[in-house]
């Protein structure tokens, strides 16, 4: 069985015969709807169409057409009919005026019940209702309308409103619609007690996740809402809310919270290979339930060529834990870039707060570093360095995958400084931008445009500790180069673009080109890298590899340097 649509015709190859049904004199809309409808009522007669059933399909298709127009307005069509026969060929076309819309003359809708009065009801009727009189009656409008009322009314509390009249009258004497809606909204419910299950953490740190106030009116929109948010929490893996109407009392329905908890320890482990910087690890380690009121901790180590540490944090969740937190942090680590070494102490307190897709955070830290700096900056060796800094932070992120994302964009911004008069060596001021954003313009293919801006102000930048000064290179910032070949210095410029297209299931291929540099001078010279990758998306996250060179290095000096990386990003 084949089937072909076109704006104006349509062919139908059932059995031994054809059957081509051609429609003009509709619009857009109107032409789709028609084209349809005889689409559907053809194929209805079996594969093998017979002579006897094309004849029928023919006496019928105008009353078929007329049925189709009706819904958007249209009640006084004139149709104009012809069929042929070429062989086993049977072509049947229509001619279409759709005549004069309807219009409607008289929309009767009423609110009943306790909640004539409610604003939200009140204000769609004024503002948003999409039925006005003197309009072009359209079947779709109406029951968009009638939808709408009746989701405000429920998501207002008034669980068992009912559409007690409901009516559409076509009057073809006088050529009008009469629309009747008459919503009986019924008592008006609110949220009652909450009850969870038992879990490992007590039952007042679970109810400080709930913030609906027993005399807010029960909305089912609010409770998915509130579901989805506790699901994607790190403290709960599944989560069931179930409304009791059978036990509310004074109408206030009861509410059964039934969640499960993730395990408790988590480890995690990355691995990385650079022709450039050998092998890389990171290993970390979640205790996530410490206590009964929700405190957790994260231990995290690292070690390269580059970077060797571990750090620790300790979580305490804020009043609302879905939203804010209370941070105290250590790390230690050993950092050795091209240019220099240092060896750093780090104690930090902190607070972070959500807001839908923004985080906004401030931290205060106590940096105390040991460093060697390449003599290019005229830096004393083992120079001790301490700061006393707070540190604001404002992120963005918005994504159709936490994964493997084909759409979204992040954007975190931070600023941080100091005065040498508040326990600290050197007074500093400096702001650091970084932005991503992907997109999809094929189905197969994905872009990927990031960059980094960072800008210091320091009048001494020989003072400033070696872990606070920017280095570009290598992988996450210009590929091709040995990592942090560029710098240290107080400014950091970098841009990327990369084109990844799908090439066969899971495995992609990439193109990419970086530039920019880390110096004490703003605005360049800027190096450029490029080369290609293959990516495999898996459960966990990308494995990629990637062939770099880099473009200011003659061919054969370094070679193509290949970067591997799995698991967590590194």
């Amino acid at each position: 069985m084949f089937l072909m649509f076109w704006l104006s015709s349509a062919s139908v190859a059932l059995g031994k015969n054809t059957l081509k049904i051609n429609v003009s004199g509709l619009n857009a809309p109107l032409q789709t709807a028609v084209s349809n409808r005889l689409n559907t009522g053809a194929l209805s007669y079996g594969k093998n169409i017979t002579e006897e059933a094309i004849q029928d399909f023919y006496a019928n298709a105008p009353e078929t057409i007329r049925k189709a127009l009706q819904p958007y307005g249209y009640f006084k069509s004139n149709i104009q009919s012809h069929i042929s026969q070429t062989e086993s060929t049977w072509t049947t076309s229509f001619q279409v005026d759709p005549g004069p819309p309807i219009r409607i003359g008289l929309l009767d809708v009423k609110i009943l019940g306790p909640g004539k009065d409610n604003h939200a009801l009140q204000n769609y009727l004024a503002t948003k209702f999409p039925l006005k009189q003197g309009d072009v009656f359209q079947s779709e409008r109406y029951n968009q309308a009638k939808d709408d009322l009746f989701q405000i009314a429920i998501n207002k509390g008034y669980i068992k409103a009912t559409l007690v009249k409901k009516e559409i009258q076509i009057d073809l004497k006088n050529y009008t619609a009469k629309i009747i809606i008459y919503l009986d909204t019924g008592p008006r419910y609110y949220f009652g007690t909450v009850t969870f299950n038992t879990t490992p953490f007590n039952q007042a740190f679970l109810h400080r996740f709930i913030h609906l106030d027993p005399n807010e009116p029960y909305s089912s929109a609010k409770l998915l809402e509130l579901q989805k948010s506790l699901a994607n929490s790190h403290f709960f893996k599944e989560v069931f809310i179930t409304p009791d109407f059978n036990n509310a009392s004074d109408y206030h329905v009861p509410l059964k919270v039934d969640v499960t908890v993730p395990k408790a320890k988590q480890y995690t482990l990355g691995v990385g290979y650079g022709t450039l910087t050998g092998m890389r690890f990171t290993a970390g380690f979640n205790w996530r339930r410490v206590n009964d009121r929700g405190h957790h901790v994260s231990t995290q180590i690292k070690a390269s060529s580059i970077l060797k540490g571990i750090a620790t944090t300790y979580y305490i969740p804020g009043n609302d834990p879905l939203t804010e937190q209370y941070t105290l942090g250590a790390n230690i680590q050993k950092y050795t870039p091209s240019n220099g070494q240092s060896f750093s102490e780090t104690l930090s307190a902190g607070y972070t707060k959500n807001l839908k897709h923004w985080h906004r955070g401030i931290t205060l830290s106590y940096l105390n570093s040991t460093d060697n700096v390449n003599q290019t900056l005229s830096a004393p060796t083992d120079s001790h360095r301490a700061l006393l800094y707070p540190t604001l932070s404002l992120s963005h992120t918005k994504v159709d995958d936490l994964v493997y994302p084909r759409h979204g964009s992040s954007i975190n911004l931070i600023l941080q400084g100091t005065s040498q008069y508040l326990l600290s060596t050197t007074s500093f001021v400096q702001g650091i931008a970084k932005g991503k954003y992907i997109f999809s313009p094929t189905p197969k293919g994905r872009v990927i445009l990031s960059g980094q801006l960072g800008y210091t102000v320091v009048n001494n930048v020989q003072k400033l500790p070696l872990p606070l000064l920017f280095v570009a290179g290598g992988y996450g910032t210009i590929r091709g180069y040995k990592p942090t070949l560029f710098g240290p210095g107080k400014y950091l410029e970098v841009a990327s673009v990369e084109y990844q297209h799908e090439i066969h299931g899971n495995w992609n291929g990439a193109v990419f080109y970086d530039t920019g540099t880390a110096s004490n001078n703003f605005g360049g010279p800027y190096h450029a890298g490029y080369g290609v990758g293959v990516i495999y998306r898996s459960i966990i996250g990308p494995i990629s590899v990637y062939f770099s060179r880099a473009k200011d290095i003659p061919p054969g000096k370094e070679g193509v340097s290949v970067d591997f990386s799995f698991g967590a990003d590194l």
